[in-house]
């Protein structure tokens, strides 16, 4: 099977969705499958570490920075590419995706804050994102969505099929392991201040986070006379 695999959505300033589709990569390399894949990025690639014989980056000529440009050739060019590159699947991995004729089209759907939280989101991108997203999730042969949650919203709002929509929770990915290096642990911690027992989030400062929710929560926690810190990792 040869499966054409869009990460265009992924440049400057994307995190969560980075993991995401280095996760699933390591998890396609790692998977007893003898199917191959082109992975259209942006330049530079920046993908991990994947065996040659089965995955080969094809780099747009979209630069890291720029949404104009890549949705400019996502849209005008992609598709043709993938209809001429003689795929069995074409996999969508950034929530939008031009149709493909011809090609079943898997969609990932991480979730659908322009409609809940709008102001997490630039006009230009909100606009594009509510016209767009709901036509490509109808087409799609298959959605991937991370939570029940959003599985809901996209067939009660948006009128997804039931039938099409999958249910994949995000993992931690292969590379989450305890530390178990004392030395390291303490020095990490003397690093950034941080005197144990303590509570960390990871997450970038956007409304949708909830990190002001969190606030509250420990401020209660602390009120209660639980001596603990609170530790945000990001921007």
């Amino acid at each position: 099977m040869r499966v054409a695999l869009n990460a265009l959505f992924v440049g400057g300033g994307v995190a969560g969705g980075r993991v995401y589709r280095d996760g699933l990569l390591r998890g396609l390399a790692a998977a007893a499958s003898g199917g191959t894949y082109d992975v259209y990025t942006r330049r530079p690639p920046g993908l991990p570490l994947l065996p040659q014989d089965r995955f080969r980056a094809v780099e747009a000529p979209v630069p890291d920075q720029s949404t104009v440009r890549r949705t400019a050739w996502e849209y005008g060019v992609l598709p043709g590419v993938v209809r001429r590159g003689g795929y069995d699947v074409y996999h969508a991995l950034g929530s939008l995706s031009p149709r493909v004729r011809g090609v079943p089209t898997v969609l990932t759907v991480h979730d659908l804050t322009v409609w809940r939280f709008p102001k997490s989101n630039p006009l230009g991108h909100r606009l594009f994102m509510l016209a767009v997203l709901p036509r490509a999730a109808r087409a799609a042969a298959r959605v991937i969505v991370p939570s029940r949650f959003v599985a809901g919203e996209l067939i009660n709002r948006l009128g997804v099929r039931n039938d099409v929509v999958r249910v994949i929770p995000y993992g931690a990915g292969q590379g989450f392991h305890p530390v178990t290096d004392p030395a390291a642990v303490t020095t990490t911690l003397d690093r950034f201040g941080i005197r144990p027992p303590y509570l960390i989030a990871v997450g970038r400062g956007y409304p949708h986070k909830n990190v002001a929710g969190l606030v509250r929560a420990f401020a209660r926690l602390r009120r209660a006379g639980r001596d603990v810190r609170l530790v945000l990792v990001g921007d």
